[in-house]
């Protein structure tokens, strides 16, 4: 039940809190700060060295700049990320992270990003056995599905991109005016729902029941596309197969 108050980390030092305690505007200039099961901090700013959040620890309010890694296994909520990263573990779950200038988010295998925002110069990577939902990225915002990763419910805005690697799988990508979703090869999406910019289905990938309402779709050669809808300002070009 105890309480630390504007705690400064500095090189080589440590902060650990334990269950049931609190740790509030703590400021990391260096050393490292573990919050363990039961424990919590809020209104962190991680400007150097390490925060480590174990299993059912928290964190609320963080504020992860250049030079700063946070480490999760437990439970990140509301974290702004410029220039620093943040790196999702098993069991760990990042909830409405913003990503900007440089700032950069890693999914481990059996970890998870809920609603997650990709700004300018942000960096949103999902690994085998991770998943991303509900991901807005836009100003050129990056989201990137490695072999065997999940996102779902990504909205794509404003030069933002999101790749599908081998065995990545993109459900219910909405792609709007100059954003682009690239799905390489082995990489799946389904229920695209095409609005603007444009959708490439790369050699050996696929694409099944997408919608275009604008913007283009290509399907290069051995990309495979089905049960595609093509309305009114749609356009769909192929060289590989359309069923």
């Amino acid at each position: 039940g105890a309480t630390t108050v504007g705690t400064v980390v500095q090189d080589g030092a440590s902060l650990q809190v334990q269950q049931g305690g609190v740790a509030s505007g703590t400021v990391q200039q260096g050393g490292k700060t573990t919050i363990f099961a039961g424990a919590s901090a809020t209104d962190t700013t991680v400007n150097g060295g390490e925060l480590d959040v174990v299993e059912s620890g928290t964190l609320t309010n963080t504020t992860v700049n250049i030079g700063g890694l946070v480490s999760v296994s437990g439970t990140l909520s509301g974290a702004t990320v410029s220039g620093g990263e943040v790196d999702v573990y098993s069991g760990g779950v990042a909830s409405a992270a913003s990503l900007t200038d440089g700032g950069s988010l890693f999914v481990e295998e059996g970890g998870s990003a809920v609603s997650a925002s990709v700004g300018s110069g942000g960096y949103l990577e999902v690994d085998a056995g991770g998943t991303a939902s509900g991901t807005q990225v836009s100003s050129a915002g990056i989201l990137d599905l490695t072999d065997g990763a999940v996102a779902s419910g990504t909205t794509l805005m404003n030069s933002a991109t999101l790749y599908a690697g081998s065995g990545a799988t993109a459900i219910g990508t909405v792609v709007q005016d100059g954003a682009s979703l690239q799905v390489q090869q082995g990489g799946v999406a389904s229920g695209t729902v095409q609005q603007g910019g444009k959708t490439t289905i790369f050699a050996g990938a696929s694409a099944i029941d997408t919608t275009v309402n604008g913007g283009e779709l290509d399907v290069v050669e051995s990309g495979t596309l089905t049960n595609t809808t093509v309305n009114t300002g749609g356009l769909v070009s192929v060289s590989g197969n359309l069923s």
